[in-house]
């Protein structure tokens, strides 16, 4: 096994063997045991294992059709709600939903156009670096986006907390097969489900400013800054300047 395989399995015997074993009256350590040995002859527990399998390699990006300079395309999705929900993708909830007020906060709730959305990554200038920010746009303007994003404003900035943000179709935020394709990697390229997309924050957990563009009321660009305030650069340098 690998050893996110044996972290995962060693988390299920902690929890939910355990807990079996409370319902059974059995000896926790026991029932484990009774598990190892049920699965040593051919099973995870075996002496001599398998050889896994190479993982098969990863789809190719979709064909992009506007190609921006200096950015990636992750690929197209649809908003029918009328509204997206923007944030890390476990504050996404509802009953994640914070006042309109909170400047910092975990997920923001946008009225959208309604149609299909294509999402973007701007690249560093070394691409080694991490992404610079996250770029939906609304078919209606996808062709010129830029005096959008030159006259987009900023909204909030939102909490990463998993690496990683989602810009979603609030209609499906609370169905628990997207939230499935979002937790378990159920996706095409952070395309979920034709319904949204996400991506790894650039600079890892921290806070990043949403910026956003509307017309007549209605969002029609978004994006967001990983050039923000990141826990994960910010440690990382103070680990760089404690061993000088």
């Amino acid at each position: 096994m690998t050893y996110v395989e044996r972290m995962d399995m060693e988390q299920l015997e902690t929890m939910l063997v355990t807990e079996i074993a409370i319902v059974l009256g059995d000896d926790p350590r026991g029932l484990v045991s009774a598990l190892h040995a049920l699965h040593a002859v051919d099973g995870a527990f075996r002496s001599d294992p398998r050889r896994r399998k190479p993982d098969p390699p990863p789809p190719p990006l979709p064909r992009d059709p506007f190609r921006y300079a200096g950015h990636e395309y992750r690929g197209a999705f649809a908003v029918k709600s009328g509204e997206l929900v923007l944030g890390d993708p476990i504050y996404t909830h509802a009953w994640r939903d914070e006042p309109a007020t909170e400047t910092t906060r975990y997920n923001a709730l946008v009225p959208a156009r309604d149609g299909t959305w294509h999402c973007y990554v701007e690249l560093a200038e070394d691409r080694r670096d991490p992404v610079m920010s996250m770029l939906v746009v609304h078919e209606s303007i996808a062709r010129k986006p830029d005096a959008a994003r030159a006259e987009a404003i900023t909204s909030a900035k939102l909490w990463v907390d998993s690496g990683q943000v989602a810009a979603l179709d609030a209609a499906i935020r609370d169905d628990a097969a997207f939230d499935d394709a979002i937790h378990l990697g159920a996706d095409v390229n952070g395309i979920t489900g034709g319904r949204g997309c996400f991506h790894p924050s650039g600079g890892g957990d921290g806070s990043y400013p949403l910026w956003v563009h509307t017309t007549g009321g209605a969002a029609d660009l978004i994006v967001i800054d990983f050039a923000g305030e990141s826990r994960d650069l910010l440690i990382d340098a103070r680990k760089r300047l404690l061993r000088r």
